[in-house]
Formats: C-alpha cells, sequence, structure tokens
C-alpha cells in the first residue's frame, strides 16, 4: 500500500455530519446499507491530499478521446465531499420549495442545472454560517478559500471515484455490483447508497445521476496540481453516468458535458468542502 493509500485509510475514521440545523459532529456507527444514518443528515467524508492517475489508457473498452492521455494529478490540500449524491428530501429543506417531482424522497435531487446546484451550495453555507464559495453576479465566480459548501472539480470527482484503486466502475468492474444503470434500474432513479461503496466509502459515483462538477469542458493538459479546468468555454462537466445511460457511461474516466442551464431526469450533484490540511 502505497503512502496516499495509507493516508486515505486512516482519514476514513474521519468522516463527520452536516446537518440542517447548521451544526456539524462526529458520524455515528454505519446503519442498514442503504439507509441514510438520519434522515436530516448528509454524510461527507474527509480525504487528506494526495495524488493519482486521471483518464483511461488508449487500450480501454468502450473510451473516448477526450478521457487521455493519462497523466498525474496531485491534490494539495485536503477536501471533503458527501458519501452520496444530494437527496431530494435535503435539496429540499435547504432551498425552501417543494418539488413536483414524483419519486422518493431519498433519491437524488434531478433535474437541476449547474446553476442551480452552485446556488444550492451558496445556500447551504449560509445556513451553515459558512463563507458561501461562489459570486454569482455579474458572473460566477469560486472563491478558492471560502471554507463553504461547492461542487467538487472534476479531478476532484475522479479521485474519490476512483479510491485508489484501477477499476472501471467506482468501486469495481462490475457495474452491477455499484451503479444503478439502463440494463438493470427498471427505467427509474433510485434510492441513494443502494449499491455497493467504492473502497473509501462514496455510494453511487457511478450511475445513478449524473453529477455536476465545476469544471468547464476542455482538453487535459498533462500533469497538473489542483487542476480545475479551462478559463472559459460554454459547457460544463458532468461525471459518473445515470440510471438512463448504458454502463459504459458510468465509467469512473468518463467526461460528459452540457450548458451550465441544462437539466433533465438524470442530472444531480454531490458537494465538497475545503478543510484544512496542506501535503508536504
Amino acid at each position: 500500500m502505497d503512502q496516499t493509500s495509507k493516508m486515505i485509510s486512516r482519514a476514513l475514521a474521519a468522516t463527520f455530519l452536516v446537518l440542517c440545523s447548521c451544526t456539524v459532529s462526529k458520524a455515528p456507527a454505519p446503519g442498514p446499507r442503504g439507509q441514510v444514518i438520519d434522515y436530516f443528515h448528509y454524510e461527507m467524508i474527509t480525504l487528506p491530499p494526495g495524488s493519482f492517475i486521471m483518464g483511461s489508457p488508449d487500450d480501454q473498452q468502450d473510451r473516448r478521446e477526450n478521457e487521455g492521455p493519462t497523466h498525474r494529478v496531485r491534490l494539495s490540500r485536503g477536501f471533503a465531499m458527501g458519501r452520496t449524491e444530494i437527496p431530494l428530501d435535503l435539496y429540499q429543506r435547504v432551498v425552501g420549495l417543494d418539488s413536483d417531482l414524483e419519486q422518493d424522497l431519498r433519491s437524488p435531487i434531478v433535474q437541476v442545472s449547474w446553476f442551480d446546484a452552485i446556488s444550492f451550495c451558496n445556500e447551504l453555507s449560509r445556513l451553515e454560517g459558512l463563507t458561501p464559495a461562489y459570486e454569482l453576479f455579474p458572473e460566477v465566480a469560486w472563491n478558492v478559500e471560502a471554507d463553504g459548501y461547492r461542487l467538487p472539480t472534476e479531478a476532484e470527482w475522479e479521485y474519490a471515484a476512483r479510491a485508489g484503486e484501477n477499476q472501471l466502475f467506482s468501486g469495481s468492474d462490475d457495474p452491477d455490483q455499484v451503479a444503478w444503470h439502463k440494463d438493470n434500474a427498471q427505467h427509474k432513479l433510485h434510492r441513494i447508497a443502494t449499491r455497493e461503496p467504492n473502497a473509501w466509502g462514496f455510494h453511487d459515483m457511478s450511475g445513478n445521476a449524473w453529477e455536476w462538477v465545476w469544471d468547464r469542458q476542455g482538453p487535459y493538459e498533462g500533469d497538473a496540481t489542483d487542476p480545475r479546468g479551462p478559463d472559459t468555454g460554454q459547457r460544463r462537466l458532468l461525471r459518473g453516468g445515470s440510471w438512463d445511460f448504458p454502463p459504459r457511461y458510468s465509467r469512473v474516466a468518463y467526461r460528459n458535458a452540457y450548458p451550465p442551464d441544462f437539466h433533465n431526469e438524470g442530472t444531480g450533484f454531490r458537494v465538497a468542502r475545503n478543510i484544512e490540511g496542506k501535503s508536504e
């Protein structure tokens, strides 16, 4: 086991819960698989700085050109990211609106645009007494030092999805084990955390709902430290695949992109947050 993997293993004990009542507490022992510990909680997992190989090799089945070349990415600071996608009930409580979506309250919020996702992040930050990560006007700008909630970068997302392993999907080479996709989802979205987690405890990073990340669409530029994508561009990236796409779209390396106002029955997100911790 390399040094980064050892650090990650130690860090998994540092999961914490974010409550809508604006408090933070240590996570209790995990409950039954497929259930959130408490109806009002959203569990996050803290990850230390580290590095990994991003993208897919030339010979990977179903590979697309924009998934390469493979390159080493270094993340210089620790961060926390949601164990699951944001569920509908939490989204409703934070935004203060009822949804007319006919779906289980513990399934991921969908029909959200990239703009909806960053607005949610800011509102949750305000409820928690944190500094919002985004300025929304006259155009969206990210305060990278803010302690509030935000979308993960594409690199952070893939780092967490790979979990120190080299598998096609997040947690397995078998999509049925870890993902709800077109071939097994029975034409519907499913509750969060009803497939197996990856090695670091993240659920549904393959399948169920696409997840918006911060970055604009653009080619990989080679080895990088803390990449955040291009400074300009019309599309934002989505990762992870969804219940209504074939399993090949749920591969960890697959990159999708749409305009930031796009939304449909398969677009959701999970949130991240800065934590203390710089690499050596």
